[in-house]
């Protein structure tokens, strides 16, 4: 019904002495005679009684009331939208600035507890003999040399895996050595810390270009179809009211 108000032509200016919240309610009422529209039908709308009204309206320079003023609607909204995508695209160029030529930490032998237990699995007479096993434990919470980014990355990426008193517990029986299992939970522990302080590259700007893009296109794709549900449930309440 609303495209079907597009053929009266009825346009509004507010001038300087109406308020906004006026202009609001004008438009409200028009809207509301809208839905009572027959199909095929032109008419024209007349605005309220002028003592209804504090401020002067009067015909001028020009928004369409009925589908141009869903477009000027969709549009901001779809600007609302963009704006959260440029958002979060200028907060990831500030998190790669911000983290600069800073070099990723190095885990040591100093920075956990390692234990020992007999290893299972093939290894000969090692087997359930030597103390081969590295049970290495890395207290992630007090880990002060690292920074409070990495810190609580590392505590979002491995919740699953850290205890109640904040630490990683890796186990390695990799080789038949304490040296190389040693080593080999080390170098566990390191690719965590990298993965923690990894932060990815700012978006060129052909790829922010093409992300507003892809982000606008989508987003009016879904204000079109939703715009189109309301157009039909609108047409169904002025057929009833006819009737």
């Amino acid at each position: 019904m609303l495209r079907q108000a597009e053929e009266v032509g009825l346009f509004l200016l507010q001038n300087n002495h109406s308020t906004l919240e006026e202009t609001h309610q004008i438009d409200k009422w028009i809207r509301k005679q809208s839905y009572m529209l027959p199909s095929q039908c032109f008419t024209h709308f007349s605005l309220p009684p002028y003592n209804k009204m504090v401020g002067e309206v009067h015909l001028g320079r020009l928004l369409p009331v009925t589908s141009s003023f869903h477009e000027f609607y969709l549009k901001k909204k779809v600007s609302a939208r963009l704006s959260q995508v440029q958002q979060l695209l200028r907060e990831a160029e500030e998190r790669a600035s911000a983290v600069g030529n800073e070099p990723t930490p190095k885990i040591t032998r100093g920075h956990v507890t390692v234990s020992f237990a007999r290893s299972g699995g093939p290894g000969g007479q090692n087997v359930n003999k030597v103390n081969t096993k590295v049970d290495m434990r890395f207290n992630v919470k007090n880990a002060y040399w690292l920074s409070d980014r990495i810190r609580e990355r590392i505590m979002q990426m491995e919740k699953n895996r850290i205890n109640k008193d904040g630490e990683i517990v890796i186990s390695s029986t990799k080789t038949r050595t304490q040296t190389g299992n040693v080593d080999d939970a080390l170098a566990k522990l390191q690719a965590i810390i990298d993965a923690a302080s990894y932060v990815p590259p700012p978006p060129s700007e052909e790829q922010k270009k093409k992300i507003v893009k892809l982000a606008a296109i989508g987003e009016q794709k879904r204000l079109t179809s939703k715009k189109a549900l309301s157009d039909k449930k609108a047409s169904r309440r002025g057929r009833d009211n006819w009737d």
